[in-house]
């Protein structure tokens, strides 16, 4: 999926495609309401598996992350996290840009970055920041995640996000609700479409079994599983 990173001198943000393009969603809804017919696929909205924007608050050493989750915004801080890393002699070349690589460990998986002197930003995806230059490209090594740049562009009027921070829960706190709210979400489905005969893409049809395995294994899937610890 595509993704967004707004980075600046203060603080950076880094959010799923729905959340950067939030305003002209809206509007493109609210336009076809009236007609009395929605096509969400029209309104330009995608499907995302990270569903936090995440706050990286230079100044302040902070992270913040920020999630809707049943109608409800919740937010979240942590100290920054200050990121290991492993700067190695091997270097080659990215969409044209000389890149280098360095290595780390975070929250049970280990990284492979690439970043360029080039662009001299000390950013890149998620949490991930503090070389000498943007990060280009980034993966686990079990290849479950991988990010890469696709293009770069300098706004000529600098966006301002707003972050409710009249309620801010610790991290370990917003897991715990987020953890339950997906679980809740998979046992409610299940409910809503007991009466159902469930076949999967072979025909087969799956025993009630399976079909509660699926749903919790895709529960667990959304919580958010980059971060292992």
């Amino acid at each position: 999926e595509t993704l967004y990173l707004y980075t600046g001198t203060n603080y950076s943000v880094f959010m799923n495609h729905n959340e950067a393009n939030k305003e002209e969603i809206e509007q493109s809804f609210r336009e076809q309401a009236k007609l009395g017919k929605i096509d969400m696929k029209a309104t330009g909205r995608r499907f995302t598996l990270f569903d936090t924007s995440i706050y990286k608050l230079f100044n302040e050493d902070l992270i913040l992350g920020e999630s809707k989750m049943e109608s409800v915004n919740y937010v979240y801080k942590e100290p920054e996290v200050l990121i290991d890393w492993k700067i190695t002699e091997e270097q080659k070349e990215f969409n044209r840009y000389a890149v280098q690589k360095a290595t780390t460990s975070f929250a049970g998986r280990d990284y492979e970055a690439w970043f360029t002197m080039e662009i001299p930003i000390s950013d890149g995806p998620y949490i991930f920041h503090g070389l000498s230059g943007l990060i280009v490209e980034l993966y686990d090594t079990e290849q479950h995640y991988h990010f890469e740049l696709e293009g770069l562009k300098k706004l000529e009027t600098p966006r301002i996000f707003k972050l409710d921070t009249s309620k801010v829960l610790d991290k370990s706190e917003y897991k715990e609700i987020k953890e339950k709210i997906h679980k809740n979400k998979a046992t409610l489905l299940y409910q809503r479409t007991a009466h159902l005969e469930r076949i999967d893409p072979t025909g087969k049809k799956l025993s009630e079994a399976e079909v509660r395995r699926r749903l919790k294994k895709g529960a667990e899937r959304e919580i958010n599983a980059l971060e292992l610890e």
